[in-house]
């Protein structure tokens, strides 16, 4: 049976059971359809290894699981990143918070130069919602992320970027497991927490056509991840109309 095809009520009442999976191997997915494997960790090692490039000290690897914490001392998020190459694509992985105040799908261009550090989008995760940004032409815009930063004009930014980013309320229980899938095909970008969809936007800058520097930022300690996915994706052919019953109001 392909679970892509139910009745869109369906799907929000379906048992996790049939929720993480639409075909063997593959995530539950609405807005794309995974093509080929593009990367893929199981953390089943001690040693990170040479493709992640993290900040210093606060990544490891433990347990087959990979933890990351913000040091106190450190003033920026803990990062870290990989050089693996996406346009339109589906990430999937499991998560847990186990005191961290969220944690971040970042996806960046390492050659573009007209947003802060090449910030392309994002997806992030609290114990209390999902966030997704479009950080290209949003807050990490040059000529915007100045502005952002100044606090005599960041509340003229916020209504200038309002569109570029949505919060959407979920209630998560710290250390507990889930799994997170971030689709984005195009200008569009939806996420879903144990199968089902919460957080959906269309913005320009999702379609950037290089996403080649990608990772997870941390803000505070500690956070789990394991189990990381990403396919190349193409548009599935079902989404605008399952859009229209999922997020009528976009």
């Amino acid at each position: 049976m392909n679970f892509r095809s139910l009745p869109v009520m369906c799907w929000l009442v379906l048992p996790a059971a049939f929720a993480v999976a639409a075909e063997a191997g593959e995530p539950t997915t609405f807005l794309a359809r995974p093509a080929a494997l593009a990367f893929a960790d199981d953390f089943e090692r001690t040693e990170i290894g040479d493709k992640w490039k993290t900040s210093r000290d606060e990544y490891a690897i433990k347990d087959g699981v990979f933890i990351t914490g913000q040091l106190p001392a450190h003033g920026h998020p803990a990062v870290c990143r990989l050089s693996v190459p996406l346009r339109d694509a589906v990430v999937t992985f499991r998560f847990k918070l186990n005191g961290a105040r969220g944690l971040t799908l970042v996806l960046n261009d390492s050659d573009w130069k007209q947003s802060h550090a090449g910030h392309i989008c994002r997806a992030g995760v609290t114990l209390s919602g999902v966030t997704l940004g479009d950080d290209k032409e949003g807050r990490m815009k040059f000529g915007i992320y100045e502005k952002w930063k100044d606090p005599a004009t960041k509340a003229e930014v916020e209504r200038l970027v309002k569109d570029r980013s949505t919060s959407v309320p979920h209630a998560l229980e710290a250390g507990k497991w889930y799994a997170m899938t971030v689709e984005f095909v195009g200008d569009e970008m939806l996420t879903s927490i144990d199968g089902r969809p919460v957080a959906y936007l269309k913005s320009p800058g999702f379609a950037h056509p290089t996403k080649n520097y990608w990772g997870f930022t941390t803000s505070g300690q500690y956070a789990e991840v394991d189990d990381l996915k990403a396919w190349h994706a193409e548009p599935d052919a079902e989404w605008p109309a399952r859009r229209t019953k999922l997020f009528p109001a976009k």
